[in-house]
């Protein structure tokens, strides 16, 4: 948008809308410049919930801040300034004054990174997440925490840190891992005929929680994965916070899919990624968690085959001679749901809810027991997708919330 034309927007919507709006994000100097001139301006807008400044001169940032003060519904700010803030120290303290702020994320660059802020005694902030990108003196991260009592997460992206990690990379040859020389005999168990190399050991001792990083290429896809997660959390929260978290993962999206586009540093060496693709590709071999623990268990594909087929021998097994089973329990399941429909029992978001449509079969799968001798593999079935996963899914619910809690718990052994 032109300035000129963001000057009428301003005129026709901003100003006559102010005392309404819950949400501005000012992502142009221009627009930051018109807004804020003058400053106190800022304080008319009374429902204002959430606050984005992007390129804003330091020049304005003082009496910005002054002014928030007075906003009472104001819990989220996002401010990245375009220069250099002669007095860090007196950025966070008026910072921290701001009453009902619960998520703040800065990025600023500061010429006193060297001044320690001094330690808090009667003035403390209500912020309870907090992003800070900038120079960021830790031996002050005592004092910075004292005046944040509330404080349940806090990122500091800190370019010395930054740049260390980059050093340590650089010597390693690759990311910092786990020394596998001494983890790969508990965690992965190889008794197929291929023989690892060390690359590929070194791969499979990052575990399974270990995320590959890659680049976002279905944008649309990632944003509608989004949109369906966001949608489980309208029934748990009111309104207007709905709204603001919506607000956030949409800002949080954007943010990523930006970078990612210009994304070169990746988590894995060049040798790890090679080495990835060699494994997914070798089609002689099972790669599968154990049933217990976190480790790996590696074998042929030959053998995995049947000590499944041996399972599926067994009596509680037996093979369908109906190639239409599927089908014809996925509409007696439906009919039988739209008779409760019927007798009203149920409602219609609710039928909708369970209700089966294209669903897939269930899918059939071992995990190798690699605390035994041998290594049998446990069965596990698993029904997502299936006809009555969504039934299956609705009445665990409705199960675990109707019985009467238990007067005591003792999650495993260890608890015991």
């Amino acid at each position: 948008m032109s300035k000129s034309n963001f000057e009428q927007y301003y005129k026709d919507i901003i100003l006559p809308n102010k005392h309404r709006m819950n949400y501005l994000c000012l992502s142009n100097a221009f627009t930051v410049d018109i807004i804020f001139s003058p400053p106190r301006l800022i304080s008319k807008f009374l429902q204002l919930e959430a606050l984005v400044l992007d390129n804003i001169d330091t020049r304005y940032l003082n009496n910005i801040l002054h002014h928030l003060i007075i906003l009472p519904q104001l819990h989220s700010l996002t401010n990245n300034l375009i220069d250099f803030i002669q007095n860090s120290t007196l950025f966070y303290l008026q910072l921290f004054r701001v009453p009902k702020l619960k998520y703040c994320k800065i990025q600023f660059e500061s010429n006193d990174d060297q001044q320690l802020l001094p330690r808090c005694t009667d003035e403390f902030s209500s912020i309870e997440y907090l992003v800070i990108k900038n120079c960021f003196r830790f031996q002050s991260l005592n004092n910075f925490l004292s005046y944040l009592p509330r404080l349940e997460a806090c990122r500091v992206h800190s370019t010395v840190m930054s740049n260390h990690q980059k050093k340590l990379e650089k010597l390693n040859r690759g990311p910092i891992g786990q020394n596998y020389e001494e983890m790969k005999l508990k965690l992965i168990h190889n008794i197929s005929s291929y023989t690892l190399s060390k690359v590929e050991e070194r791969l499979l001792c990052r575990g399974w929680d270990f995320c590959v990083e890659n680049k976002i290429t279905n944008f649309l896809d990632f944003e509608t994965d989004l949109e369906l997660n966001a949608m489980k959390l309208q029934p748990h929260c009111h309104e207007s916070i709905f709204r603001s978290i919506c607000r956030q993962i949409h800002n949080a999206s954007q943010q990523l899919i930006r970078t990612s586009k210009h994304k070169k540093i990746s988590n894995l060496s060049k040798e790890e990624l090679a080495a990835l693709k060699s494994l997914k590709s070798n089609n002689n071999i099972i790669i599968c968690k154990a049933d217990k623990g976190n480790s790996i268990v590696i074998l042929d594909k030959e053998t995995y085959m049947k000590k499944a087929e041996e399972i599926l021998k067994g009596k509680q097994f037996e093979p369908l001679n109906n190639d239409k089973f599927h089908r014809e329990q996925e509409e007696k399941l439906n009919k039988y749901i739209f008779s409760l429909f019927k007798q009203g029992v149920i409602d219609n978001k609710l039928r909708y809810q369970l209700q089966s449509t294209c669903s897939s079969l269930s899918v059939f799968y071992g995990l190798p027991k690699a605390h035994k001798t041998g290594y049998p593999i446990r069965p596990i079935i698993s029904t997502i997708g299936s006809y009555q996963y969504e039934l299956s899914k609705y009445l665990a619910k409705a199960i675990r919330n109707a019985r009467p809690q238990a007067k005591s718990y003792i999650k495993d052994s260890f608890e015991f």
